[in-house]
């Protein structure tokens, strides 16, 4: 059996470019207009600080600053693990990032969209614009008709459980009972596909 490579400073900063290819794999976006860093700074010292020189064993704290400049303006945050878990599983994006890259990858989306919709409908000029998160809604109150309400609908002889989603025209709306996963659970990747709305 060969030796154990020993952690140093220079194979915790390898895991930190590493993570920074990953990243930029699973959101090409990200790197097009910015420039994205992993660095390592060192363990956590006894006062929680960060020990520069600090020697590394399996079970050390290390301490990594990521960095992304560019387009999204610049910001910093610190990511802290266990040696043996960078080692195994990889240095993480910040928690907080996660959403904000998600968001990056929307204009790309767009675009896609975009394009389809010019396609299928053979229109030289089609505009796509993101307005924001949807708003939240309070629950409706029995017997009033507007988004989130449930109503009954009979399908196939049966009672089913419907939520108005949108109000199209006149009486009409869009409503979904949710899409269930393999367990008969909600699905919670995908609760309301587009192939389970109904008009109501």
């Amino acid at each position: 059996m060969p030796p154990k490579k020993a952690f140093t400073a220079e194979r915790a900063q390898e895991w930190g470019t590493h993570a920074v290819a990953k990243a930029a794999e699973s959101c090409p976006s990200l790197l097009a207009n910015n420039d994205l860093t992993c660095t390592y700074c060192g363990t956590v010292s006894q006062d929680s600080g960060v020990d520069h020189a600090g020697i590394i064993t399996r079970r050390s704290t290390l301490v990594y600053e990521w960095r992304i400049a560019g387009e999204v303006g610049e910001e910093t945050a610190q990511t802290r693990l266990r040696c043996d878990h960078a080692a195994d599983r990889g240095i993480p994006l910040p928690h907080m990032w996660k959403t904000a890259l998600d968001v990056l990858s929307l204009s790309s989306a767009i675009d896609l969209a975009t394009e389809a919709a010019s396609h299928q409908c053979g229109a030289t000029e089609v505009e796509c614009k993101l307005l924001g998160p949807p708003e939240a809604i309070p629950l409706a109150e029995k017997g009033v008709l507007q988004p989130g309400a449930t109503i009954t609908l009979l399908i196939n002889g049966a009672r089913v459980a419907y939520v108005l989603l949108a109000w199209v025209r006149g009486s009409l709306w869009l409503c979904h009972r949710g899409m269930l996963d393999d367990d008969g659970l909600l699905d919670a990747s995908n609760p309301f596909e587009e192939r389970g709305l109904v008009r109501f």
